[in-house]
Formats: C-alpha cells, structure tokens, sequence
C-alpha cells in the first residue's frame, strides 16, 4: 500500500485522542501491563508487611488467613518471611491483583528463600478466593512438586530445591489453552521446567481474580508439633507481560 502525507496525516488523527487518553489516565503501554507489584526491598526489618500495596497498579493488596503475628514479618534483609505455626489450622497468605477480566496468559514471578523443615509449603494459583488452577509444593524431601489432578495431595516430581537458597519462580497462566507452565531457576544450576501441563479443577473461560496462594497445611495431625518452615519472598509480580 502507497503511503502518502494524507494518509499519514489521517493515521495520526485517529491515534492522536487514544494517545490523551493513555496520558491523563496515567496509564502507558508498559504499566497497563502490570496487575500486582510488591517489592519489600524498602520495607522496615521486623515490620508488619502493608497489605495495601502501594504505587501503580492500583487497587492490588496482600490477604492473610488470620492476625499477623511473628509469623508474617518483615525479615532482617528486607524480604517478607512467611512462617509455619504449630496448632493452627492452614495459614494462607494470598497476593490479589485487581478486578480485570484475563483473556490472554498472565505471569506470576517472584523470588523466594525456602526453608522447609517440618512442615511442606503449597503455593497455588487461580480465580478469586480459593479457586485453584494448578500449582507446585515444596515437600519436606527436598523436592519440589507440581500438582497432578485436582484430587487432593496428587503432586508428582518436578525436581530438587535447596533449603537457603534463593531461586525465582516462574508461571505462566494461559486461560484459552487452559494449561500453564512453571520454572524454577536458582542461583546456580539448571531451571526446571515443567513443560505445558492441563488446569485442573472448574476453569472459567475468562479469570477475574488472578491470585496467587501460599500456605501450609497445618491442621493435619501429622504436621502437628513439627519443626516450623519459612519462606522468604524478596518480591512478586503479576503481569500480562512476560518477565525478562
């Protein structure tokens, strides 16, 4: 196709009100990208961690099961340390973006310190409150699992993870594909990748509540009185965009 000066003029007429909006609504291409943001590189060492997340997006926030307690604090160098309570029932810390309607995939990536002991950590991904799609486990063997079925505790092998030490965690949601993939990548060593693997459970075709969950089973007898786990989550991103 021929471009001319009038043809070019008109392209930039057409574009140039979607350009004002984008300007006095705050939002470039770039941030309209981004669902949930919280970095606790700032954050106060022995602090309680703000539930309401601050900065662009807005209207993000972190959920906890019940009161903060030692359990759910700011640690020594700045990340957010989730503990492990003995004689309570599960304890689930949850990082809820906003109210949007996803049609596309969407990326939850964080990085994290496991240190799993006595008591395995889930982490679980879905639609609003408790809606799970799929998800990993950090078990007390070492390894980190990837969830089976939607049938309780069916988890099979993904790999090994390293009490102590930091890797970042990647998944991939794809709601039209109805599947989604997780990497693991720590400092050194190869990432492990999952590979395409099926939703489980009701899936909506469109997800409202991209949130992700976090949370140890401690109402189970066989947990009970055991060693405490923590995990330490330096930051974690929900996005539209796939991550670098």
């Amino acid at each position: 196709m021929k471009i001319t000066f009038a043809s070019s003029r008109l392209f930039l007429s057409k574009l140039f009100p979607v350009l004002i909006i984008l300007l006095v609504s705050g939002c470039t291409f770039e941030r309209c990208e981004n669902l949930l943001k919280a970095d606790f590189g700032s954050a106060t060492p022995g602090a309680d961690p703000d539930f309401t997340l601050a900065g662009d997006p807005v209207g993000d926030q972190i959920w906890y099961s019940r009161e903060r307690g030692p359990e759910l604090k700011i640690s020594a160098d700045r990340q957010l340390n989730y503990k492990s309570e003995s004689g309570y029932w599960p304890q689930y810390l949850a990082f809820y973006p906003k109210s949007v309607v996803i049609d596309r995939p969407i990326y939850y990536y964080w990085n994290a310190t496991p240190s799993i002991s006595g008591v395995p950590m889930i982490v679980f991904f879905g639609d609003g409150h408790f809606g799970e799609f799929g998800g990993i486990k950090y078990d007390t063997d070492g390894k980190v699992k990837i969830r089976a079925s939607a049938t309780d505790d069916d988890y099979v092998n993904l790999g090994s993870y390293t009490n102590g030490s930091a890797h970042t965690i990647w998944i991939r949601y794809d709601p039209s594909a109805r599947s989604y993939r997780v990497k693991i990548t720590p400092a050194s060593g190869e990432t492990i990748d999952s590979g395409e693997r099926p939703l489980i459970g009701t899936v909506p075709a469109e997800s409202t509540y991209p949130a992700i969950y976090f949370r140890y089973p401690g109402d189970e007898d066989r947990y009970k009185g055991a060693q405490a786990s923590q995990y330490k989550i330096k930051f974690m991103f929900v996005n539209k965009k796939e991550p670098n």
